[in-house]
């Protein structure tokens, strides 16, 4: 009984560990233009190819995708404020204070937005 309870505590602490490294935040994708109105049904959602990851050991962000899509990366605090811009998809935002941060990936025809929270430590 001691062995099976030793084993399901280290299982336990590399299973928290290894979920409090990285983490994908899910992002929300939009189409910009004309709308036009069309009653069929679109069974598949729409897929873009951007991977967004919060690291919680480092605090940062990390927004990958192809480098044939052209894009550009907002990030905005709680308040609305501008904290970081990137005119290229593939980069990284360090989170230095505590809040929700609002990622806003704008292509052309479409953008995606997504949130952070950051707790405090």
């Amino acid at each position: 009984m001691r062995k099976f309870i030793i084993i399901a505590t280290m299982f336990m602490t590399i299973a928290n560990h290894a979920l409090a490294e990285q983490r994908s935040v899910y992002m929300t994708q939009y189409k910009k233009g004309n709308c036009s109105k069309d009653n069929s049904v679109n069974r598949a959602p729409a897929r873009i190819p951007v991977e967004v990851f919060y690291d919680s050991d480092t605090q940062t962000v990390q927004v990958t995708g192809s480098e044939s899509i052209s894009a550009e990366v907002f990030l905005y605090d709680a308040d609305g404020i501008l904290k970081g811009y990137s005119p290229q998809l593939n980069c990284t935002f360090n989170l230095e204070d505590a809040g929700t941060y609002t990622i806003l990936i704008q292509g052309a025809g479409w953008y995606a937005e997504g949130q952070v929270e950051v707790p405090n430590n």
